[in-house]
Protein backbone atom coordinates (compact mmCIF):
# COMPACT_ATOMS: atom_id res chain seq x y z
CA UNK A 1 0.00 0.00 0.00
CA UNK A 2 0.86 3.66 -0.16
CA UNK A 3 2.29 5.77 2.58
CA UNK A 4 -0.18 6.80 5.25
CA UNK A 5 1.01 10.36 5.85
CA UNK A 6 2.34 11.45 2.46
CA UNK A 7 1.00 9.16 -0.21
CA UNK A 8 2.77 10.35 -3.36
CA UNK A 9 5.93 12.07 -4.49
CA UNK A 10 3.74 14.95 -5.73
CA UNK A 11 2.27 15.33 -2.24
CA UNK A 12 5.78 15.39 -0.74
CA UNK A 13 6.84 18.07 -3.24
CA UNK A 14 3.68 20.13 -2.58
CA UNK A 15 4.54 20.32 1.11
CA UNK A 16 8.11 21.34 0.42
CA UNK A 17 6.85 24.64 -1.02
CA UNK A 18 4.31 26.27 1.28
CA UNK A 19 2.40 29.39 0.34
CA UNK A 20 3.43 32.65 2.00
CA UNK A 21 0.41 32.53 4.31
CA UNK A 22 1.10 28.90 5.27
CA UNK A 23 4.73 29.75 6.04
CA UNK A 24 3.67 32.73 8.18
CA UNK A 25 1.08 30.66 10.07
CA UNK A 26 3.53 27.83 10.62
CA UNK A 27 6.25 30.24 11.74
CA UNK A 28 3.90 31.91 14.23
CA UNK A 29 3.01 28.51 15.69
CA UNK A 30 6.69 27.54 15.82
CA UNK A 31 7.71 30.81 17.49
CA UNK A 32 4.96 30.55 20.08
CA UNK A 33 5.83 26.91 20.70
CA UNK A 34 9.48 27.87 21.35
CA UNK A 35 8.38 30.65 23.71
CA UNK A 36 6.02 28.36 25.62
CA UNK A 37 8.74 25.72 25.94
CA UNK A 38 11.07 28.42 27.31
CA UNK A 39 8.41 29.45 29.86
CA UNK A 40 7.94 25.83 30.91
CA UNK A 41 11.71 25.39 31.29
CA UNK A 42 11.85 28.54 33.46
CA UNK A 43 9.03 27.20 35.63
CA UNK A 44 10.80 23.87 36.08
CA UNK A 45 13.99 25.73 37.06
CA UNK A 46 12.05 27.73 39.66
CA UNK A 47 10.55 24.56 41.13
CA UNK A 48 13.95 22.85 41.24
CA UNK A 49 15.62 25.88 42.85
CA UNK A 50 12.86 25.99 45.46
CA UNK A 51 13.03 22.29 46.23
CA UNK A 52 15.62 22.54 49.04
CA UNK A 53 14.17 25.51 50.94
CA UNK A 54 10.57 24.32 50.57
CA UNK A 55 10.88 20.60 51.06
CA UNK A 56 13.93 20.15 53.25
CA UNK A 57 13.12 19.45 56.87
CA UNK A 58 16.83 19.68 57.61
CA UNK A 59 17.02 23.35 56.60
CA UNK A 60 13.84 24.14 58.51
CA UNK A 61 15.21 22.70 61.77
CA UNK A 62 18.32 24.90 61.54
CA UNK A 63 16.32 28.11 61.80
CA UNK A 64 15.80 28.97 65.48
CA UNK A 65 12.46 30.16 66.80
CA UNK A 66 13.03 33.88 66.61
CA UNK A 67 12.40 36.81 64.35
CA UNK A 68 14.69 35.07 61.90
CA UNK A 69 12.21 32.21 61.76
CA UNK A 70 9.42 34.64 60.89
CA UNK A 71 11.48 36.02 57.99
CA UNK A 72 12.50 32.52 56.92
CA UNK A 73 8.87 31.31 56.89
CA UNK A 74 7.75 34.40 54.97
CA UNK A 75 10.53 33.80 52.44
CA UNK A 76 9.40 30.18 52.01
CA UNK A 77 5.79 31.29 51.52
CA UNK A 78 6.95 33.81 48.90
CA UNK A 79 8.81 31.08 47.03
CA UNK A 80 5.70 28.91 46.93
CA UNK A 81 3.50 31.83 45.88
CA UNK A 82 5.91 32.64 43.06
CA UNK A 83 5.64 29.04 41.86
CA UNK A 84 1.85 29.31 41.78
CA UNK A 85 1.94 32.61 39.89
CA UNK A 86 4.41 31.28 37.28
CA UNK A 87 2.47 28.03 36.87
CA UNK A 88 -0.78 29.90 36.26
CA UNK A 89 0.99 32.20 33.79
CA UNK A 90 1.57 29.09 31.67
CA UNK A 91 -2.22 28.64 31.55
CA UNK A 92 -3.21 32.28 30.96
CA UNK A 93 -5.72 32.65 28.14
CA UNK A 94 -4.84 36.26 27.26
CA UNK A 95 -3.92 36.29 23.54
CA UNK A 96 -0.82 38.40 24.31
CA UNK A 97 0.69 35.79 26.60
CA UNK A 98 3.13 33.02 25.75
CA UNK A 99 0.92 30.33 27.20
CA UNK A 100 -0.36 26.85 26.58
CA UNK A 101 -4.00 27.90 25.85
CA UNK A 102 -2.86 30.45 23.26
CA UNK A 103 -0.65 27.82 21.61
CA UNK A 104 -3.47 25.26 21.63
CA UNK A 105 -5.81 27.88 20.15
CA UNK A 106 -3.58 28.67 17.16
CA UNK A 107 -2.89 25.03 16.38
CA UNK A 108 -6.02 24.58 14.35
CA UNK A 109 -6.52 21.80 11.81
CA UNK A 110 -4.62 23.63 9.04
CA UNK A 111 -1.56 24.32 11.18
CA UNK A 112 -1.68 20.77 12.53
CA UNK A 113 -1.84 19.39 8.97
CA UNK A 114 1.12 21.51 7.88
CA UNK A 115 3.18 20.47 10.90
CA UNK A 116 2.24 16.79 10.47
CA UNK A 117 3.36 16.80 6.86
CA UNK A 118 6.57 18.63 7.71
CA UNK A 119 7.26 16.06 10.41
CA UNK A 120 6.65 13.24 7.93
CA UNK A 121 8.84 14.94 5.34
CA UNK A 122 11.68 15.33 7.84
CA UNK A 123 11.48 11.65 8.73
CA UNK A 124 12.34 10.80 5.13
CA UNK A 125 15.89 11.85 5.95
CA UNK A 126 16.01 10.27 9.44
CA UNK A 127 15.11 6.62 8.92
CA UNK A 128 15.56 4.13 6.14
CA UNK A 129 12.47 2.21 5.19
CA UNK A 130 9.21 3.77 4.08
CA UNK A 131 7.33 1.59 6.58
CA UNK A 132 9.52 2.81 9.45
CA UNK A 133 9.09 6.45 8.37
CA UNK A 134 5.34 6.02 8.22
CA UNK A 135 5.20 4.26 11.61
CA UNK A 136 7.31 6.97 13.30
CA UNK A 137 5.34 9.77 11.68
CA UNK A 138 2.03 8.28 12.82
CA UNK A 139 3.43 7.71 16.32
CA UNK A 140 4.67 11.31 16.65
CA UNK A 141 1.43 12.71 15.24
CA UNK A 142 -0.56 10.61 17.73
CA UNK A 143 1.63 11.87 20.60
CA UNK A 144 1.12 15.49 19.53
CA UNK A 145 -2.62 14.98 19.13
CA UNK A 146 -2.85 13.40 22.60
CA UNK A 147 -0.85 16.26 24.14
CA UNK A 148 -3.17 18.83 22.52
CA UNK A 149 -6.25 16.99 23.78
CA UNK A 150 -4.82 16.79 27.31
CA UNK A 151 -3.97 20.51 27.26
CA UNK A 152 -7.51 21.33 26.14
CA UNK A 153 -8.88 19.27 29.04
CA UNK A 154 -6.63 21.04 31.55
CA UNK A 155 -7.49 24.53 30.28
CA UNK A 156 -11.05 24.18 31.55
CA UNK A 157 -10.36 21.91 34.52
CA UNK A 158 -11.87 22.52 37.93
CA UNK A 159 -8.41 22.11 39.47
CA UNK A 160 -6.99 24.98 37.42
CA UNK A 161 -10.02 27.14 38.22
CA UNK A 162 -9.60 26.43 41.94
CA UNK A 163 -5.90 27.30 41.79
CA UNK A 164 -6.67 30.58 39.99
CA UNK A 165 -9.27 31.40 42.62
CA UNK A 166 -6.82 30.67 45.43
CA UNK A 167 -4.19 32.82 43.72
CA UNK A 168 -6.66 35.68 43.36
CA UNK A 169 -7.93 35.39 46.92
CA UNK A 170 -4.72 34.73 48.83
CA UNK A 171 -1.80 35.91 46.69
CA UNK A 172 -2.80 38.55 44.17
CA UNK A 173 -5.54 40.42 46.02
CA UNK A 174 -5.32 39.17 49.63
CA UNK A 175 -9.08 39.11 49.91
CA UNK A 176 -10.72 38.38 53.22
CA UNK A 177 -13.84 36.26 53.54
CA UNK A 178 -16.14 39.29 53.94
CA UNK A 179 -14.61 41.32 51.10
CA UNK A 180 -14.34 38.48 48.59
CA UNK A 181 -16.46 38.86 45.49
CA UNK A 182 -17.99 35.73 43.98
Amino acid sequence: GGRGVLNTDDEVRSFMTFTKNEKRTKQRARDLFDQVVYEIECFVEIVECNRLPLLSGHLHTQVPESRGAIAYNRWRRSLREHEVVRFLALWESDRRSNSIPVLVDIIDDDVKRLLEHELARNLIFEVGSVEEQDRLAKQRIAECTAALAEAKNLIDSSCLRALREARNDYIAHRRTGAARED
